[in-house]
């Protein structure tokens, strides 16, 4: 599913701002202030907060006053000017997607109001205002993390600042604390969590409220609609899109705006109707032009660039997407640019020019690869960071450890005198250990108990289990060596006999039909026994065997699934691992065929965080999961056994009339 993108910041504008009901008001009044102050440093804090103010929706002045306000900031030796010109210098890199440019210019300002919280002579509420931007600086730089994909490292974040806004008494608590929610949905967002994003985004609301903020009230539920609309609640998302609405129309903000429509468009996109679409795709478009965020305007792009293709308007569509390369390529997005050779690709094969289809689609499949690669190495050198830091902690923790130790030593010394001198006390504190050793024991031994008897169940379904799998791969070598080996002689006998024989017409006919059936039985034949022992999950592992499965499903037109997996090539996994694996996935994906109704199946696989997870959703019919309480069937019964074989948590979520979630979990693969 397509990620967007958003940069949320401004806790600072939201700490020492007015409350006057637009921008541009109180960028005058600021700016009458300006006029009637003569110290360095407080005119250039003065244009700073001025250009802050234009960020939004006039860039060139918003850049005129910040170059104004860092010469004297640097005049005065203003440590806190310094801050805040690099603090709004990142929102303006950010805006265009220049994510690591920006995340050096936060770090900067956080160093500058770092050095101004640090001087003793600065007052009281100097120090509470640097307090604040800085709170500011540290958040956005944890969204910056987001577009660096370290979503860990933005997570950490995000929930320290939650925390100190919490512990913090300042007048716009509630609106720091909004920001923040949105922050950590954004994060789940970009990891595909869209049901948890919506929980933080609609979490965010009340704060945004409560503060008065209308315009982070409205951009919470944007998102939050954004989610809805994701899970397919299409209802829910169109009601929040139209509680933001009049807050949107009313507002001089293009970055929410730009938001706002693009949201719709993704509405109509999902629910089909294209024309919508492309209205509210060509809004945001503009919108975003006038922030110049040329990465919005790519993505936008060949959004609607699908859309026009469902038009048939081929040659508009057909701009749309070179628009989107160009735009792409001018930001150097490789995601983006993938996006728009894929649509460029449809729009091609769709006009008839096949080449042309052929060349774009060649050009995404190696851009696909390169990115895979280099995403991998990022991932590997992250995980040698981790793995190096955690080296460091159990270093750190084996010292506090040994200092507990003599601790516990040098305590004991003092236990033995106080034995030695008071002798009756020694006795009843002896027999009061031997009492509780006695009972730790009995604790032990039971919970011992325990886990051989857990041990004992698994071990037999695991004997189970690899009796079925022994048996289909003796019935599979069966039916491909011995029944195939029979019905490719008795095709080889027939094609020789028809060379011999003279039939009449319809004989001949008679004959070809049966050699044609026979062809289908040999490769229906084939089929089964590839289904009871895939080949190319043990030559090759789980992602090939799972992408071949659900490809040949997806030819025979049963249902559509979408499958996607990332780091299922790790390696160190048991055949009977994967084969268990593969048959969770191959028993779910028959249950949303068997009895969901379901018309499409998506099927994700991918390492988190050290663990495996398995997410299979269906938009079928969906059931009250509490029946499996009362009488599970025999497919969920595999699948249950199979899970806890491999020491896996399964979780269902499913509600009747809306389609069915299973996310099952592996921490000791």
């Amino acid at each position: 599913m397509k990620k967007y993108k958003l940069i949320i910041g401004f806790i600072a504008a939201l700490l020492i701002s007015s409350r006057l009901p637009a921008q541009q008001e109180i960028a005058d009044s600021l700016t009458t202030l300006l006029s009637k102050t003569t110290a360095e440093n407080e005119r250039g804090r003065l244009h700073i907060k001025i250009a802050k103010e234009y960020i939004s929706f006039d860039t060139v002045k918003a850049r005129d006053h910040l170059q104004k306000g860092l010469a004297l900031a640097d005049k005065s030796g203003d440590n806190m000017g310094s801050g805040m010109y690099h603090l709004y210098t990142s929102y303006l890199l950010c805006n265009k997607g220049m994510y690591k440019e920006g995340l050096a210019a936060f770090e900067k300002a956080a160093g500058y109001f770092t050095k101004f919280i640090s001087d003793k002579k600065i007052t009281r509420a100097e120090k509470a205002a640097a307090e604040a931007l800085l709170l500011d600086a540290e958040l956005s730089q944890g969204n910056v993390y987001l577009e660096l994909y370290d979503y860990e490292k933005a997570l950490s974040v995000f929930w320290k600042v939650l925390k100190l806004s919490e512990q913090t008494d300042f007048p716009e608590k509630d609106a720091a604390i909004a920001v923040t929610y949105q922050s950590i949905a954004l994060a789940y967002y970009h990891r595909a969590q869209y049901q948890t994003a919506l929980q933080y985004y609609l979490t965010a609301v009340p704060y945004a409220q409560k503060s008065g903020n209308q315009r982070m009230a409205a951009e919470s539920n944007i998102y939050a609609a954004m989610c809805y609309t994701l899970v397919r609640k299409y209802d829910s998302s169109a009601l929040l899109l139209h509680r933001a609405e009049p807050v949107v129309l009313q507002s001089a903000d293009a970055v929410l705006k730009t938001s706002f429509f693009a949201r719709r468009a993704e509405l109509y996109r999902f629910t089909e109707k294209w024309q919508d679409a492309v209205d509210n795709y060509d809004t945001a478009i503009q919108y975003a032009k006038a922030t110049s965020n040329i990465y919005m305007q790519a993505t936008f792009a060949h959004a609607k660039a699908r859309c026009l293709l469902k038009l048939q308007r081929i040659t508009e569509a057909r701009k749309e997407g070179m628009k989107a390369l160009e735009l792409a390529r001018s930001i150097d997005k490789k995601r983006e640019i993938l996006e728009s050779q894929k649509v460029l690709s449809m729009v091609e094969a769709a006009a008839g020019d096949y080449a042309a289809a052929y060349a774009y689609s060649e050009q995404y499949n190696t851009g696909n690869d390169s990115l895979h690669a280099t995403d991998l190495t990022e991932k590997i050198q992250l995980l040698d960071k981790k793995y190096q830091s955690a080296l460091q902690e159990e270093k750190i923790g084996q010292l506090e450890k040994d200092k507990k130790m003599q601790e516990l030593i040098s305590r004991k010394r003092q236990t033995i005198n106080y034995i030695l001198s008071f002798s009756v006390l020694a006795l009843l504190v002896t027999g009061l250990l031997a009492i509780r050793n006695h009972l730790q024991k009995q604790k032990l031994q039971q919970h011992r108990i325990n886990e051989l008897e857990t041990e004992k169940k698994l071990m037999a379904t695991e004997a189970v289990l690899k009796g079925e799998e022994q048996e289909r791969t003796r019935l599979a070598k069966d039916l491909h060596d011995g029944l195939g080996g029979m019905l490719s002689g008795i095709k080889y006998s027939l094609n020789t006999m028809k060379g011999n024989l003279i039939m009449t017409p319809e004989n001949a006919q008679g004959f070809e039909r049966s050699i044609d059936m026979l062809d289908s039985s040999i490769k229906e034949m084939r089929r089964v026994a590839h289904n009871m022992m895939p080949e190319v999950l043990l030559r090759y592992g789980l992602d090939a065997a799972l992408k071949d499965y659900t490809t040949e499903i997806n030819n025979s037109g049963i249902i559509k699934i979408i499958y996607q997996s990332m780091g299922t090539e790790k390696k160190g996994l048991e055949q009977s691992s994967l084969l268990a694996l593969y048959r969770i996935v191959q028993e779910l994906i028959s249950n949303a065929i068997k009895h969901a109704a379901a018309s499409e199946v998506l099927v994700q696989i991918f390492w988190e965080s050290g663990k495996l997870v398995v997410n299979v959703e269906d938009n079928g019919t969906g059931f009250d999961p509490s029946i499996l309480d009362i009488a599970e069937g025999i497919g969920w019964k595999n699948i249950r056994s199979r899970v806890e074989l491999l020491k896996g948590k399964a979780d269902i979520l499913s509600h009747p009339g809306k389609g069915t979630a299973v996310n099952i979990e592996f921490i000791h693969l």
